[in-house]
């Protein structure tokens, strides 16, 4: 196949895409490099915290400061990313070509018609590159899969946007030339399918029906994306070497996501804690991730083949790297949760358990490091709960796990985790990882957590207990607002702890996240801090609104937002 003007303005696409996301690796990672020394400098030397920033770094926190707003607000990054996707792709789609059979160039219509359909296939080679789990670009930008989804989804709509623009051009024009007959024969069936594979892909995408209707989205996600790839593949030569590499980033990434799961299973006691909660422990695969690294805070896909044999959910892991086991904390909602939750009431049996061997079992660990007696050699002594209570022992596959390699707050002097309901299986991994480690470079943690159910308070705050038992240079500031309809000094073993180094508190109220965002920027002045959320959209964005009214362009803040 020649490699035409057109084929060469869609490579040229792909690779200015792939250059920029490059291009922030390194500057990512340069950024990496100035928090690890800054940190390093302000710990060893204990940096005065009204020391004066220099021009040039005012200069480059401010500009920081303005990206970051931008990207952490994903309205106002489309604004800008649609208005330049179409100011560069105007030259290449109104550029002048030659008519067939005469040397004269002009705007003829098959040839604008026919750019749209390449840069469509451009946006499909790349939005399928950002689809994949095992993302080259998540690991160099030490991110999850998750946050380069944005890319995966904008890109998809101009593919689909361009590529209809094609297909209702090319239709236009044969009505126009009074050439209705040609409809029916041609390249214009297979045309006719991707239409449809189209419109059908556009609605299922849509954001209620993806997150109310999770699984329909899936099926049809995956088979549009099938369909799309045979038909588009069909329809024109040209577009085959473009189908061809989206097929093979495909089969690549869900064949070894495949081999993955079907390698790393474990057999797991899974408790029903609540209604609306589901509490999952059982020991490390031997194989995890085919050895390679992974961090706090990461998750994994599960699959569980006596609920259904294809379907992959992802759920944050409540454990950490150096924990012996695997620990999950999920919420019951509709379809695999909820199918989850009745399968383990019905099927489940309840031990009671005597207080000397509840003792003996212990409330909380931090590993699992062996099965106990024969008699309950489905606990460990890592268990957050009591074990009165429905369980059921159930083979899980595990494809994982995802997100960054390494722990990114480890490097920050000063750090504040803000989290709700289940988003609290995100922050505290990595709490408890920067607690542990000995050559962290952090000074001070505030942990803020909001939830309304009581059997997750109950199991969270043992593990927070335990936690602050052992010995650790680093001052946690934790507290927990319970916002259920009634006290929490209604539940027993709920109380206060404090010391020196540490304070574990429990308040009746939600919190009102100001109160926490300007002492601890006011404390971190001339020091790096970094801020780490989890929760639900409307939790996330009510935080966002809080953050843009506190920060000010000279702050050395690191944000990340997780949402669940």
């Amino acid at each position: 196949m020649a490699l035409t003007a057109h084929h060469k303005y869609a490579i040229i696409y792909i690779f200015l895409i792939l250059g920029l996301l490059v291009l922030f690796g390194f500057l990512f990672l340069m950024e990496r490099g100035r928090v690890c020394y800054k940190s390093w400098h302000t710990k060893k030397h204990q940096t005065n915290r009204n020391e004066k920033q220099n021009l040039i770094e005012k200069v480059y926190l401010s500009v920081r400061n303005y990206y970051t707003y931008t990207v952490t607000h994903k309205w106002l990054l489309t604004l800008i990313i649609i208005p330049v996707i179409c100011v560069v792709s105007l030259p290449f789609i109104g550029e002048e070509t030659p008519e067939l059979g005469s040397g004269k160039k002009n705007w003829n219509r098959d040839s604008v018609c026919s750019r749209f359909a390449y840069l469509a296939c451009a946006f499909y080679t790349v939005t399928y590159i950002f689809s994949l789990k095992n993302n080259p670009f998540a690991l160099m930008l030490l991110t999850s899969h998750e946050k380069l989804n944005y890319i995966h989804r904008r890109l998809s709509i101009f593919a689909l946007l361009f590529g209809l623009i094609h297909g209702i051009g090319n239709i236009g024009i044969a009505v126009a030339d009074n050439a209705q007959d040609s409809l029916a024969g041609g390249m214009y069936p297979t045309g006719y399918a991707i239409l449809t594979f189209t419109v059908v892909f556009a609605i299922s995408s849509i954001s209620y029906i993806r997150k109310n209707y999770y699984e329909w989205f899936f099926i049809l996600h995956h088979l549009c994306s099938i369909g799309l790839l045979c038909t588009i593949w069909l329809h024109s030569e040209n577009a085959a070497i473009y189908m061809k590499v989206c097929v093979s980033v495909y089969a690549f990434d869900r064949g070894l996501r495949v081999l993955r799961s079907c390698l790393n299973f474990s057999k797991v006691q899974i408790f029903l804690l609540d209604n609306d909660l589901i509490y999952l422990r059982g020991p490390k695969p031997t194989s995890f991730f085919f050895f390679l690294p992974w961090a706090a805070g990461n998750h994994v896909y599960l699959n569980i083949p006596i609920l259904s044999y294809w379907q992959l959910h992802p759920f944050t892991m409540l454990s950490s790297p150096t924990d012996d086991c695997i620990e999950m904390m999920l919420a019951v909602r509709t379809g695999f949760t909820k199918r989850l939750a009745g399968h383990v009431n019905k099927r489940g049996s309840i031990k009671q358990v005597s207080l000397s061997e509840e003792k003996k079992l212990g409330s909380v660990s931090s590993s699992c490091k062996s099965q106990l007696s024969d008699e309950h050699s489905s606990s460990w002594s890592c268990s957050p709960v009591s074990l009165e209570m429905p369980s059921h022992q159930m083979i899980v596959l595990i494809d994982g796990p995802y997100g960054p390699m390494t722990n990114l707050y480890k490097d920050y002097s000063n750090v504040l985790f803000l989290s709700s309901g289940v988003g609290i299986t995100y922050t505290l991994p990595i709490l408890k990882d920067i607690a542990r480690c000995k050559s962290s470079k952090t000074k001070k943690i505030t942990f803020v957590w909001s939830c309304r159910s009581k059997s997750l308070l109950m199991a969270i705050f043992n593990i927070l207990k335990e936690l602050i038992k052992n010995e650790s240079q680093i001052q946690l500031d934790i507290t927990c607002h319970y916002t259920n309809s009634y006290s929490y000094k209604e539940i027993p073993d709920i109380q206060f702890i404090s010391d020196k180094k540490f304070s574990l508190r429990v308040l009746d109220d939600r919190p009102h996240f100001d109160l926490y965002l300007k002492p601890f920027l006011e404390e971190a002045q001339g020091q790096t801090a970094a801020i780490a959320t989890c929760g639900s959209e409307g939790f996330l964005k009510h935080v966002k609104k809080n953050v843009s009214s506190c920060v000010t362009a000279s702050d050395d803040l690191f944000q990340h937002y997780e949402e669940i």
